[in-house]
């Protein structure tokens, strides 16, 4: 083929020598998918049509990164064999990415996600002989977050002090809720520990300077024994085999480093091993296999092809973006190389390469030449078509050139070619193209896909959502019987918490009462404590305070000049010295920061406390007491007879009156009030703080159950909001006289 009339400068047609004219197709499809899907159909329409063969049809691209994932899952839903230039990177594999976890074990301090995503990977060796417990990776997920591990040895060594006992694992509930709990037995405690300290041992014996060889060796031996990456099973030509080839490949070139002749630290060795782990890669596929021809423009030169499609024909891709350097322009390039001698490469020079690849490409198509370019990106944004399009067009001419502008609808496309060719869509493709086009789709779902009632039970769930009624549909808000959960409810008791949670979204109250959906914390990226662990410290503090107070019988007592910052402080200390045994607590500063300000905020709400109890006459009576009570019989059904709980926080007792005060404890961190937290007789009736009128009856209970003679006792509820940066804080007291709620 005469490819002279190809980027000619004359601008004469008419002069210009003709190319030997064979048909030429112009794609314009609407993304990058729609290229490889449209290339895929068109290539089974010439073999089934025409008797081409795979191996006589070549795909060609100037780069095929973008489309390598397209190409893999589109061509493989075809059935079309390929051979291909292209390689994977080799993080893209899972055993590599769990060779890279064990590298970055000890460059990120055993960090707990890392220790777990590695020996959760189905490629580790997690049962070394002599073990017998049967690994739960699940159950030492849920252990380690329970644990509040985040990296370090001192934190993993949480593990080893409950090897000898099962530990509840509960999920995450309010004051006043029973939390769901499962247990991890003690035998997968131990497994953990032996498993991670074994671990720990093998990477700590590593040296800190060594040679390059000598840790070569040493990391062939610990990939061999925990991800049983060896050379007999790297030789085996399979995906698994050609990934364990890479890794090892990768390890025999640093060993190459030794003759430098220094010895390098074991943190280098590993960062370098990292760096060229990720940018190794690995075959696409087995280019032993005559099939059609995938390859970049580069591997592509020389081979000539029956058939030849050249995608990715948009401005930037091919040809690609080039830019003459601003600071070291080309004429000073072919200075440096004329003159002083010293080869610097032009950049403008590389359209004449891009030219010239084009220029290969098209004359290797003996019979037949398609370009393909897409519309769009994949967020959108339009993109031009290649203008090596148009001298496509003039070195062939309109008349032997055809372009097809396809649609991006499914139907749409069903009249071009060579999605009119109904025999050549997969079943899934067909199967969706008949349901677009109001067919019945039974036939094929039955005869060719695995989820045939899957797909009725579905089609019918989505007819009966898409149906436009004024009124609520036959499924909407049911949930059907829930006898467990009912079950749960009338023995357990409803918590004012959940309650208020339903209140507000019912669909969330299903989600996480019901489903158990919820999100799971992840200690290594908890930068210090949050505002649930502050609200829990708080609480711990001041219930262990009050207990001591009451166990000295301070309330009793006439003097009231005992000087209680000490005892406040001490109980303080043991808190915070249990929060950092078991919780991480980020930079230690801010750690300090945060302990002086609960400190100090606790320090100002015990006293204007205490000084409000000695002048009002309460005294506590009991802590954190958890009560249940039932329902009058008179509400109506169902709420009649149903049990509720709760916890109090505090139940004071002013024996003058024969009256009681159940206490709430509210920590609040916002510079104002909260319009619920105002007015809780208000808040109460719709539904946002229904605490308060739980805590009434359950006090009722309560004060019925005391010894001295309490019948006639009045109840009242308070919320007590430790609030510093409130105007009128830091404790704030909002009652809800017990009289409020009758009637």
């Amino acid at each position: 083929t005469s490819l002279l009339p190809l980027f000619a400068e004359d601008e004469d047609n008419s002069n210009r020598p003709k190319v030997d004219q064979f048909p030429v197709t112009i794609f314009s499809c609407f993304s990058g998918r729609d290229e490889i899907d449209t290339v895929a159909k068109e290539i089974l329409r010439l073999v089934s049509e025409e008797g081409l063969s795979f191996n006589e049809i070549g795909v060609v691209g100037r780069t095929l990164e973008p489309y390598l994932p397209w190409i893999q899952e589109i061509f493989s839903h075809h059935s079309i064999p390929l051979t291909a230039s292209a390689e994977k990177p080799l993080v893209q594999y899972p055993l590599a990415k769990a060779v890279l976890l064990l590298i970055n074990l000890p460059l990120k301090g055993y960090l707990r996600s890392q220790v777990i995503d590695l020996i959760g990977s189905p490629f580790f060796n997690r049962r070394p002989p002599g073990r017998e417990t049967t690994p739960r990776p699940d159950h030492w997920d849920l252990l380690t977050r329970k644990l509040g591990i985040s990296k370090g040895i001192e934190e993993w060594r949480r593990v080893e002090r409950q090897i000898d006992r099962d530990i509840s694992v509960a999920e995450s509930a309010n004051d006043d809720e029973e939390p769901k709990t499962m247990t991890i037995p003690a035998s997968q405690v131990r497994a953990l520990w032996n498993l991670f300290i074994e671990l720990y041992s093998d990477l700590g014996t590593l040296p800190k300077e060594a040679s390059w060889s000598h840790y070569v060796k040493a990391w062939q031996t610990l990939l061999k024994k925990w991800l049983s990456i060896d050379s007999e099973t790297a030789a085996e030509k399979s995906s698994l085999g050609l990934v364990q080839e890479a890794v090892l490949e990768v390890l025999e070139r640093l060993s190459a480093l030794d003759v430098v002749g220094e010895k390098i630290s074991s943190t280098h060795f590993l960062q370098t091993c990292q760096y060229w782990l990720e940018r190794a890669s690995v075959p696409f596929s087995d280019n032993s296999v005559k099939e059609v021809a995938v390859l970049d423009a580069m591997a592509a030169r020389g081979i000539t092809f029956r058939v030849l499609f050249i995608i990715g024909l948009n401005e930037g891709l091919f040809p690609r973006t080039i830019r003459e350097d601003a600071f070291l322009r080309d004429r000073e390039r072919e200075l440096l190389e004329t003159v002083l001698g010293y080869k610097v490469a032009t950049k403008l020079g590389g359209f004449d390469e891009e030219r010239l690849l084009f220029t290969l490409l098209v004359g290797a198509a003996k019979e037949r030449l398609y370009g393909l370019y897409q519309r769009t990106d994949e967020s959108g944004r339009p993109l031009a078509p290649s203008w090596y399009l148009d001298e496509l067009r003039r070195a062939f001419g309109q008349e032997k050139t055809k372009e097809i502008t396809l649609p991006r609808g499914v139907v749409e496309k069903e009249v071009f070619k060579p999605f009119d060719r109904r025999e050549l869509l997969p079943p899934q493709e067909l199967a969706i193209r008949l349901i677009l086009t109001s067919k019945d789709p039974m036939p094929l779902v039955d005869s060719c896909l695995p989820s045939s009632s899957l797909y009725r039970r579905g089609s019918e769930v989505i007819k009966r959502l898409e149906t436009i009624t004024e009124t609520l549909a036959d499924h909407d808000g049911v949930v059907g019987p829930l006898p467990d959960y009912w079950k749960r409810i009338t023995e357990e008791g409803l918590s004012p918490t959940s309650l208020e949670g339903y209140a507000r979204c019912p669909f969330q109250f299903f989600a996480r009462t019901l489903l158990g959906l919820e999100r799971l914390k992840r200690p290594e990226e908890v930068i210090g404590p949050g505002p649930a662990d502050v609200g829990q410290m708080v609480h711990s503090i001041l219930k262990a305070f009050y207990q001591e107070l009451i166990d000295r019988k301070f309330f009793l007592s006439k003097e009231k000049s005992t000087d209680i910052t000490p005892i406040l402080r001490a109980v303080m200390q043991r808190v915070f010295l249990d929060f950092e045994q078991n919780n991480p607590i980020g930079y230690p500063l801010a750690w300090e920061i945060l302990r002086e300000g609960i400190t100090i905020l606790l320090e100002q709400a015990v006293a204007q406390d205490l000084k409000a109890l000695f002048e009002s006459g309460y005294s506590p009576g009991t802590l954190e007491h958890e009560a249940t009570d039932r329902l009058p019989e008179n509400w109506p059904s169902p709420l009649n007879g149903l049990t509720i709980r709760g916890r109090m926080d505090r139940i004071d007792y002013q024996p003058q009156e024969n009256r009681y005060r159940v206490i709430d404890y509210k920590l609040r961190s916002g510079k104002s009030r909260h319009p619920i937290d105002k007015d809780l007789l208000r808040s109460a009736l719709r539904g946002q703080r229904i605490q308060a009128p739980f805590y009434l009856l359950l006090g009722r209970k309560y004060a019925g159950q005391q010894i001295f003679e309490s019948a006639a006792a009045s109840i009242d509820a308070a919320f007590y909001f430790l609030a510093p940066q409130w105007p009128e804080g830091p404790l704030v007291v909002e009652p809800l006289p017990g009289d409020a709620w009758e009637g």
